[in-house]
């Protein structure tokens, strides 16, 4: 007599996963959420730096505005200290965030407003960043 391994038997001890496959699908999942989260952590930091250098441009808008406006009324006129005060100043409206505005008069008719903004990020480093820009007598 033949023996014949019984069908149903065979089909239930290879249905299914192994605990190797199962261990190996867990690894992979798992280092594929490990780079997400790597990347999250990087976004969420390049959005809030983003924001940061939203605020020090719309102070230099500002400054520079003060300064054109200033220049627009009597272009002879000294920025510093008859418009500015010497030494650092707070931004108007923008809190934590200050600056430094120093000029030169390149030409009779062209001038170079120079200004050095001061803030401090969520870790306490302060930082600074220089700008410039020229005015032309109109």
């Amino acid at each position: 007599m033949i023996h014949r391994p019984n069908a149903k038997a065979v089909s239930v001890a290879t249905a299914g996963f192994s605990m190797i496959e199962m261990m190996f699908a867990i690894m992979i999942c798992s280092i594929v959420l490990l780079g997400l989260l790597g990347v999250l952590g990087s976004v969420l930091r390049n959005q809030a730096e983003g924001r940061t250098y939203e605020t020090i441009s719309i102070a230099a808008n500002s400054v520079f505005g003060q300064a054109g406006q200033a220049l627009s009324e009597d272009f002879q006129r000294p920025l510093v200290p008859d418009v500015f005060p010497e030494g650092r100043q707070p931004v108007p409206n923008l809190e934590g965030i200050s600056f430094e505005l120093s000029e030169v008069a390149l030409k009779d008719d062209l001038r170079q407003v120079d200004i050095v903004l001061y803030w401090t990020d969520e870790k306490g480093v302060e930082h600074q960043k220089p700008m410039s820009t020229k005015f032309l007598k109109e």
